[in-house]
């Protein structure tokens, strides 16, 4: 929760509680910026107490979904200075289960995401479990940029080996392109 109203943040973080979750409140932007980011979330922000920090938002590891309370004068500016991720407008007077129900809702889709995220990271696992280690060895030195002649070199085979292995880890690996190679990698490093 980010807004300078302390009501709003007692308001909000008794709704939010009795519907199970944890609240971390933060009086301004700047605060909740300097925060460390938890791994699921949804920021519920006093759209004037927010405007002024947004694109920094965007640009650090929050949470992806955000539902701005607010005046609708201000909707505008919010929605030009957001970069990325869900964004929703709510026009209240009082927090109430409405404001609830909204994050509901994104927590649900929070959750479905990560969920569909972990797997394809399953999925990726599994296919670079298939290689052997021969393979892997070859993709491994394809992507820190080896050509096939200095992998051959370095593991002492043939080329017509390492162009093998190369077309099994591709298969395998089910990548188009050394760029996909390498994404896929990266996604199961990330882990």
């Amino acid at each position: 929760m980010i807004d300078d109203n302390p009501d709003n943040h007692q308001k909000v973080s008794e709704l939010a509680r009795s519907a199970g979750w944890g609240v971390e409140s933060h009086d301004s932007a700047a605060a909740f910026l300097s925060a460390s980011a938890s791994e699921r979330g949804c920021v519920v922000a006093n759209i004037r107490t927010l405007a002024a920090a947004s694109k920094r938002h965007a640009e650090n590891a929050a949470p992806s979904q955000v539902i701005v309370v607010g005046d609708a004068n201000a909707a505008k500016e919010m929605l030009r200075s957001i970069a990325g991720g869900t964004l929703q407008f709510r026009e209240y007077a009082e927090p109430n289960e409405d404001l609830m129900e909204s994050i509901r809702k994104v927590m649900m889709a929070a959750d479905a995401e990560k969920q569909q995220k972990r797997g394809e990271i399953e999925e990726i696992q599994v296919r670079q479990n298939s290689l052997t280690s021969d393979e892997r060895q070859v993709m491994n030195l394809i992507i820190a940029g080896r050509p096939n002649k200095i992998i051959a070199k370095e593991l002492g085979i043939g080329l017509r080996t390492v162009e093998s292995r190369r077309h099994n880890v591709f298969e395998k690996m089910k990548a188009d392109s050394l760029a996909e190679l390498i994404k896929l990698n990266l996604a199961i490093e990330g882990t």
